[in-house]
């Protein structure tokens, strides 16, 4: 039991249908174990923010299939989050990807996610360690292009070519719509009160809490009617 291939699958409960219908495979035909992490009841472990990335450093592969037909504009986070923990995955041809993977180098992406298609590749990395590797190693690299420090020079970048004038004497209108989310509103406040930029945001939100957090942060504010 203790060699056995562990493959993982971590995102929102509602899409974890995409990975159950691989456990047959995975767990009865090629003899590895599946791990899904989610919100939902029926997680093999369930998601939370502070041990989803620790448990998911105990994969021997991680797996993102994809419903990249219905669902196209999805981003491409859940595969830069796999390679950041500089894992070998296999996942499906979300257009988000695309750029991304280079096949068989930093990550296997399938042409169309059909089970043949995930038989073969999961065999694979099942029986060859080397490969695994050196997918592994080249997905850490490739995450580096999408750290906080690179995306954000680009948002900033992108922000100032689009004002077309220096950014330090531009105002820059912000709506931030949220919905009782507060502890994730609480860390964009204060990604703004730290911003070397000017901007007139804009909260929708009418939660019991957000006044509250306003005031703890020390930030001005005026309530409008929408």
């Amino acid at each position: 039991m203790d060699n056995i291939i562990k493959v993982y699958w971590f995102g929102y409960g509602g899409s974890s249908w995409m990975a159950e219908r691989l456990r047959y495979l995975i767990e009865d035909e090629l003899d590895m174990k599946l791990y899904t992490i989610h919100e939902h009841p029926n997680a093999d472990i369930p998601w939370k923010r502070d041990t989803v990335y620790k448990h998911l450093k105990n994969a021997d592969i991680i797996i993102l299939p994809a419903n990249y037909l219905r669902q196209p504009c999805k981003s491409n986070n859940r595969l830069t989050q796999a390679m950041s923990l500089e894992k070998p995955i296999i996942c499906e041809p979300m257009p988000s990807y695309l750029p991304i993977v280079e096949n068989y180098k930093n990550a296997i992406i399938l042409k169309t996610g059909e089970l043949s298609e995930w038989r073969d590749a999961l065999t694979q990395l099942r029986d060859d360690g080397e490969l695994r590797e050196y997918l592994a190693k080249n997905a850490k690299i490739k995450s580096e292009e999408y750290s906080i420090k690179n995306i954000s020079s680009k948002w900033i970048n992108a922000l100032i070519y689009t004002l077309n004038e220096s950014y330090e004497d531009k105002v820059i209108d912000v709506i931030v719509p949220t919905r009782n989310n507060e502890e994730i509103l609480e860390e964009c406040l204060k990604s703004f009160k730290n911003s070397t930029l000017k901007e007139e945001i804009y909260l929708i939100d009418n939660g019991d809490g957000v006044e509250d957090l306003i005031k703890k942060l020390n930030l001005p504010y005026e309530i409008r009617e929408v």
